[in-house]
């Protein structure tokens, strides 16, 4: 059977990625078991991907609110897009909310190079630099080269004093955000 998928495409219908997504979201085996088996028999050819989300959504709902709002989740970052902007905003505000200081969008110099912060957090002693990479696909990965760059931008800023949040501190830590995958190689 073939499925259109968000650009349209007919493609063919792979129950296991529903179930991957389900499992994804925290739903337990025994409970993508039941949703895949509710929903199969209702799927029809040229069922679109948001039509099949929406029973996915649904049914989990009926078992664990929690779960289907983690499953939620990954659609709505989705709908921030098409630019990161929004994207960076979001994860300094989840930041907050754990309790880090915040900012976005600071230039900060490094040895060689400016370079421009996408989000600054700060608890307690440690510093930390964000480079947040969204993707509005469901299938976008985060190669290798990106994690590459992101840790020479680390190192370019690393240890050198920077005036931020009132004070002076030194960068002890980066992390690269995205709400994408990352390829196998990337990881290493």
């Amino acid at each position: 059977m073939k499925i259109k998928n968000n650009f349209g495409e007919l493609v063919e219908f792979d129950v296991t990625k529903l179930a991957s997504s389900l499992k994804n979201s925290g739903a337990s085996a025994e409970d993508v078991d039941k949703i895949v088996k509710l929903i199969t028999p209702k799927c029809y050819e040229g069922i679109t991907t948001k039509e099949l989300y929406k029973m996915a959504f649904e049914a989990l709902k009926g078992l664990s609110r929690s779960v289907a709002a983690r499953y939620s989740l990954k659609k709505a970052l989705s709908e921030l897009g098409p630019a990161g902007f929004y994207f960076e905003q979001w994860i300094s505000r989840v930041f907050q909310s754990l309790g880090y200081q915040t900012e976005t969008g600071q230039h900060i110099k490094g040895h060689a190079v400016m370079h421009e912060a996408d989000v600054i957090a700060k608890k307690d002693d440690k510093t930390y630099w964000m480079e947040c990479k969204f993707r509005n696909t469901d299938d976008a990965k985060i190669s290798v080269t990106t994690p590459m760059y992101v840790l020479s931008r680390i190192k370019d800023i690393s240890g050198i004093d920077h005036k931020l949040f009132g004070t002076t501190t030194q960068f002890t830590d980066g992390w690269l955000v995205t709400n994408a995958y990352f390829t196998s190689d990337s990881t290493t």
